[in-house]
């Protein structure tokens, strides 16, 4: 399986756009993901695009201050931001056998949910 992690850098006090692939090398990202995923599914390889948001990494817990961090999770739909381990189990997942067919697919994992349009 292939796992093409990317991440948009956040500045916490600007305002994000929605949750698209909205740059070039999102795209470009997301097709490839497509693509491969045709290309080598019939030999049983799945191919996967993880978009975290912003994450509570212990360098975010430094640099980002507590309020910042805070808004930014009332804009999660869980309301509270993901952790590297989050990340991990997700990753976890698609590279088991637990995953049998999830391939060609972006996905956004909780935290990059809160830049939606529709997030409050």
């Amino acid at each position: 399986m292939y796992l093409f992690p990317f991440s948009r850098r956040l500045h916490p006090l600007r305002q994000h756009r929605p949750a698209t692939c909205d740059t070039p090398r999102q795209q470009l990202l997301a097709g490839l993901a497509r693509s491969l995923a045709w290309e080598l599914g019939r030999d049983g390889i799945l191919v996967n695009v993880v978009a975290p948001g912003l994450t509570l990494t212990e360098r975010v817990r430094e640099s980002v201050p507590p309020e910042v961090a805070e808004r930014f999770a009332a804009r999660v739909p869980s309301r509270h931001l993901s952790a590297p381990e989050d990340l991990a189990g997700l990753i976890v997942f698609l590279a088991s056998a637990a995953n049998r067919n999830v391939s060609g697919e972006v996905l956004r994992e909780g935290s990059a949910t809160g830049r939606s349009a529709h997030a409050g």
